[in-house]
């Protein structure tokens, strides 16, 4: 079953379209999943809407490319100064800064995984 992780400035501030020309792009990520650009309006704030990517990912062993490109397009531009991206799974979110060492992008996949593991013995939705 697909899993749906959800992309975000770490800040709230809109995902620029650059990752997701990034991750469309990187030979990486074609055996992992697809990546789209998103877009939510909240109610009240006429047209002032958050945007994320969606990335819907095959399987949950394709986790560690998806965070190494995601380090590596904070690379590419010197950091991102709003603080790097968060990703969301049902209700748990990390945040990718770029600085992260190996034991600690374990760690945050490893949460990942499990909120997919939990979201798909739940009622499947995300």
């Amino acid at each position: 079953m697909a899993t749906e992780i959800r992309i975000y400035g770490a800040s709230g501030e809109k995902v620029p379209d650059g990752l997701r020309v990034f991750l469309k792009r990187a030979p990486e990520m074609r055996e992992v999943g697809s990546v789209r650009r998103d877009g939510k309006v909240d109610e009240g704030m006429l047209g002032d809407g958050l945007d994320w990517l969606t990335l819907t990912v095959t399987t949950l062993l394709g986790l560690p490319a998806t965070f190494q490109v995601i380090r590596n397009y904070i690379d590419s531009r010197g950091g991102v100064r709003a603080g790097g991206f968060r990703l969301q799974v049902g209700d748990t979110s990390i945040t990718i800064t770029g600085a992260e060492d190996d034991a600690e992008i374990r760690r945050l996949i490893s949460l990942l995984r499990s909120a997919a593991a939990d979201d798909e013995d739940g009622d499947g939705s995300q």
